[in-house]
């Protein structure tokens, strides 16, 4: 499947493997950013239907780790979703027994069902952790796609640092809290923000000029 292809059909994906709204809502903002970024872009032309693509359907797999039997787990959810728990709870069982329990091995398992491109699909198979090999990559595209998801919080569009201590106070509350107390948290943090710093000096705008209001125009689009 190209690019294109996924940007057209990406709400029949969404359907089809019966993704939450706020799910939907995250692809949607991660999306918009990569798309405001390349539309902003003074460095070598991006394909940006390569980075709006990939974000559409990066996270898919994180349905499996939505904690459906807690108030927690489903305080972002939609009125209509709430009311549809079971019909998610019922697509949780079906996507682990037939993809795993790992989220990031979902991802990539559904993407390449899709039939994502080797170019998405390496896009799709990184995250914070990797934040120290994409800061000293040469690859935009990588440091394009882990900035606009590590912008982009449950609800909304926070700066780098907001984002990920919120991430990071979330996390410490769970029993699972490893993420949030890896001894090299603090690093991937400095190295989101050396991202950052290496995106826009090649952009018209400034990071600040990324926020809920002003990404509102593309996800208008994507949800058409």
């Amino acid at each position: 499947m190209e690019p294109k292809e996924i940007i057209n059909t990406a709400n029949q994906i969404y359907k089809k493997f019966n993704i939450p709204s706020n799910l939907i809502m995250h692809l949607y903002r991660t999306a918009a950013i990569t798309e405001m970024i390349a539309d902003n872009w003074i460095g070598e032309r991006l394909d940006k239907d390569i980075l709006v693509a990939t974000m559409l359907i990066h996270d898919l797999g994180n349905i499996v780790k939505i904690e459906l039997d807690t108030q927690e787990g489903v305080s972002y959810f939609t009125e209509e979703d709430k009311l549809n728990l079971n019909n998610f709870k019922e697509t949780q069982k079906e996507i682990i027994e037939r993809y795993g329990p790992n989220d990031n091995v979902v991802n990539v398992k559904i993407a390449q069902e899709l039939g994502a491109n080797q170019r998405i699909l390496f896009l799709i198979n990184h995250s914070f952790k990797d934040n120290e090999e994409t800061r000293d990559s040469k690859d935009i595209y990588l440091k394009i796609r882990e900035y606009a998801d590590q912008r982009t919080d449950i609800d909304g569009i926070l700066s780098i640092k907001e984002r990920l201590q919120k991430a990071k106070n979330r996390y410490l509350l769970k029993k699972n809290k490893q993420f949030a107390i890896d001894p090299k948290f603090d690093l991937w943090v400095e190295c989101a923000i050396d991202i950052e710093n290496q995106i826009f000096q090649y952009c018209t705008i400034k990071p600040e000029d990324i926020n809920d209001e002003s990404i509102q125009k593309y996800i208008d689009k994507y949800k058409k």
